[in-house]
């Protein structure tokens, strides 16, 4: 092992002392050429010509262009959230489409339930998301349930709410 790495020293001190010649040196092309020496020999020349590259870009990709193009793949995103079915069947109708129609409060919990067109109850409880805008809901009171959704529009970087109150409504019993 320490026999390896002195070899590989000498060679590298070697290299970088000139004593090696590479057939290519940085940028320039060598080619041997045989010029007549003392006492009738020949010697053989190094001449140094420089060194031609061509690129033809056709039918390559442009190396500094990202690999993924940003706006295309936001555009996918929202394509495929659009089409895609929502995990929970709250998703599926606006808030317009869901009446509330009970709360029950406790002091460590409150749960709401919904009633959508179908006529299928769904409990909620705060931070539960509903409504095909995807709101979240953010307070349970006694007689409402208070939810926030995004408008889409960003004031300074950030995006704005609205608030939405779905509102129980009691119903009057005839004697």
């Amino acid at each position: 092992m320490r026999r390896n790495i002195i070899f590989v020293l000498v060679f590298f001190i070697t290299c970088l002392s000139g004593r090696v010649s590479p057939l290519y040196a940085a940028g320039e092309r060598q080619s041997p050429v045989d010029v007549p020496g003392k006492g009738g020999s020949t010697v053989t020349q190094v001449s140094r010509s420089p060194l031609v590259f061509n690129y033809d870009p056709r039918g390559k990709p442009d190396p500094f262009r990202p690999f993924v193009d940003e706006e295309l793949a936001l555009r996918k995103r929202q394509e495929l959230r659009l089409k895609s079915k929502p995990v929970s069947p709250l998703l599926r109708y606006p808030l317009n489409h869901y009446r509330l129609v009970g709360v029950a409060v406790d002091d460590v919990k409150r749960v709401a339930v919904v009633q959508d067109n179908e006529g299928k109850f769904y409990p909620l409880s705060i931070g539960m998301l509903i409504g095909s805008n995807r709101g979240r809901v953010v307070d349970i009171r006694e007689d409402r349930v208070v939810v926030e959704e995004s408008t889409g529009i960003r004031k300074r970087g950030k995006p704005t709410f609205k608030r939405v109150t779905i509102k129980l409504k009691k119903e009057e019993v005839e004697p």
